[in-house]
Order: structure tokens, then C-alpha cells, then sequence
């Protein structure tokens, strides 16, 4: 997975629980399309998650290619939310995406 940072390999439930549980924002699926190599490219609109502040994230676009294999995420990459936007890793950049919740 890759969230605006160095890819990581979540190796366990455990590690994909504590990747979610470190999230700010939820999301909600705005749209899901195929793309190649068995990815499906979705946008998420960014929400308050409880508990959490998502902060000015809240109402703003996500997007990531993901592949699911047998019912689980087997690879989420975060994507930049449109050509020309800010890169997601930069501080000014949109907001962290988040996990569906």
C-alpha cells in the first residue's frame, strides 16, 4: 500500500488494523471504474471520522488504484486527485486520504 508515502507491505491483520486505525478521515466511494492489470480506480469524497479530525480534508476528493483479490485489498495506492494537483505527501497538499469506514 502507498498512502502519499514510501511503499509499505502490511504483512497482518494487526498491521492493517493499526495502518486504519492511524487514518484521520474516513470516506465515502464517490465512483469506481476497471482500469489495467486488475486495478479499479476509485474516488473517495474525504468525511469526518469518529473520533478523528479530518480537519479541512472534510469534503475533499481522494482517489486511489486499488486491486482486491478474493474480497480483500491486496493493493491501494493513493493517486494524485486530478493532473496538475498537489502532491498529496507535501504539506500543503490536499488532506491525507482515508479507509473506508
Amino acid at each position: 500500500m502507498q498512502n502519499g508515502t514510501p511503499e509499505l507491505t502490511l504483512r497482518s491483520a494487526a498491521a492493517v488494523r493499526l495502518f486504519n486505525d492511524s487514518l484521520s478521515c474516513g470516506s465515502q466511494l464517490v465512483s469506481a471504474v476497471d482500469a489495467p492489470h486488475g486495478f479499479t480506480l476509485a474516488t473517495f469524497t474525504l468525511t469526518q471520522r469518529p473520533g478523528e479530525d479530518c480537519g479541512s480534508g472534510t469534503g475533499q476528493r481522494a482517489r486511489a488504484a486499488i486491486r482486491v483479490r478474493n474480497g480483500k485489498i491486496v493493493a491501494w495506492y493513493r493517486l494524485l486527485d486530478a493532473p496538475g494537483d498537489a502532491d498529496p505527501a507535501q504539506p500543503d497538499g490536499p488532506a491525507a486520504p482515508s479507509a473506508i469506514v
